[in-house]
């Protein structure tokens, strides 16, 4: 995890439009996937430099999509020449740098810019949240990834293997798989939390020793961080419907329908899932109470029985010496008759009131 504190520090003070990056995930190289297809044909290159990407873009074909991913941000230099070569605006460069960034849309007369997050979850439990950005234009759809694994695989196989209504649209059909690709995937991650959550619940009332405080604030700390990342990209859906937006075709508005309705739930039952381990943490909470309250009455009716027998014991402890007790032959016996007689009658009493 970068540390974020420390990474906005170094752009605090730069002019605006200054290309910093401020994550951690630096590779050795960042790596450029260029694919172009239309409904007969398919292409998909790894091309290693941006001399090579600049000739592959001039000799695009018109009536294909061109769809550009980048994985990997560290590279100041590349972004530099790709911002050059589809006159990309430096702000919004600085935007796709900044791996923190809100997730939000941007609409102009010519593109439309998105940040969106993509989050998984590790054999470890931890969470990962990468950011990736998207531009599309008339001519191309760009993405760009914070990390090096690319995300996008599984949309790549789709567009190879298939002739369906993917390899006849346009880039903004391929808009839309993109966003609601890593929207779906939204509902993995809060199934494997609420999986979590049940799991902790089962744990907390079959092994009542153990303290569950850190890994309930974990879980929660979590859910939040999804929720955080989730929420925005609930208007980024709402503002390309809302908006007259020329890069978008009327008819795929009902795909960003259905994508919209994917928002508000996987919204609400993050709300429900952060409820969940609020009630979670209350439930331990209640347990760890009613558990030391059970400790604090044993000790309470103990300490009601010795006190009389301390009572008696401290009288009897005096060094007085005209004690008549003292100089009798049953007076030690009698007392001892009399300190249990106390102690039994008091548990007899303890447990017809149910108190033990």
């Amino acid at each position: 995890m970068p540390n974020k504190k420390r990474s906005i520090k170094a752009k605090t003070g730069k002019p605006p439009g200054t290309l910093l990056y401020v994550g951690n995930k630096e590779i050795t190289d960042s790596q450029i996937t260029f694919l172009d297809y239309n409904s007969e044909v398919f292409e998909k290159r790894q091309i290693k430099s941006v001399e090579i990407f600049s000739e592959a873009v001039k000799n695009v074909r018109k009536d294909t999509v061109s769809w550009v991913n980048i994985s990997g941000l560290h590279n100041i230099n590349l972004l530099t020449e790709i911002g050059k070569l589809f006159d990309i605006h430096t702000l919004v460069l600085e935007d796709i740098l900044n791996v923190f960034q809100r997730p939000k849309i941007e609409i102009y007369d010519d593109h439309i810019f998105a940040v969106i997050k993509h989050i998984t979850k590790h054999d470890d439990n931890k969470l990962s949240i990468e950011q990736v950005s998207l531009i599309i234009s008339e001519d191309f759809v760009i993405t760009f990834q914070d990390g090096s694994s690319n995300i996008f695989e599984s949309i790549y196989e789709r567009i190879e293997t298939g002739k369906n209504i993917f390899r006849k649209s346009k880039q903004d059909y391929l808009f839309y798989v993109l966003l609601d690709f890593i929207i779906d995937h939204y509902f993995l991650i809060n199934e494997e939390l609420t999986e979590e959550i049940d799991k902790l619940q089962e744990e907390l009332f079959t092994n009542t020793d153990k303290n569950y405080t850190e890994e309930i604030h974990k879980l929660k700390k979590a859910v939040n961080k999804v929720r955080l990342s989730v929420k925005p990209s609930r208007d980024i859906i709402s503002n390309i419907l809302r908006e007259d937006i020329k890069m978008i075709n009327p008819s795929t508005h009902v795909y960003f329908k259905d994508t919209l309705d994917h928002t508000i739930q996987i919204s609400e039952s993050l709300d429900l899932t952060r409820e969940s381990v609020i009630s979670l943490l209350d439930t331990y909470l209640s347990t760890v109470s009613n558990r030391m309250n059970e400790v604090m009455k044993m000790l309470t009716l103990i300490a009601t029985i010795f006190i009389p027998l301390t009572f008696i014991a401290g009288i009897y402890g005096m060094n007085f010496k005209y004690m008549p007790e003292l100089e009798w032959e049953f007076g030690y016996p009698l007392i001892w008759i009399i300190m249990l007689s106390i102690g039994i009658l008091l548990g007899l009493y303890f447990k017809k009131k149910k108190w033990l």
